[in-house]
């Protein structure tokens, strides 16, 4: 037998190659789907959006949160 080919090593079975991504993207969609829907109040959700609300009006409040 040749030194040669005993040191080359095989190349990856063609499922190989499709299996990581195809796991990657069954677990984005997962994800997508196991997501919350809509805004949350429980998070920081609201905040954004009144931030975005004063920054559309043209000036920026820094809003204090009634919780802390």
């Amino acid at each position: 037998m040749d030194p040669s080919q005993e040191t080359r090593s095989r190349p990856a079975p063609r499922w190989h190659r499709w299996a990581v991504p195809g796991l990657l993207m069954v677990h984005g969609l997962a994800c997508w789907l196991a997501r919350p829907i809509g805004y949350l109040t429980g998070q920081d959700d609201i905040e954004y959006l009144a931030l975005a609300q004063t920054l559309r009006q043209g000036s920026y409040h820094f809003l204090f949160r009634a919780d802390a």
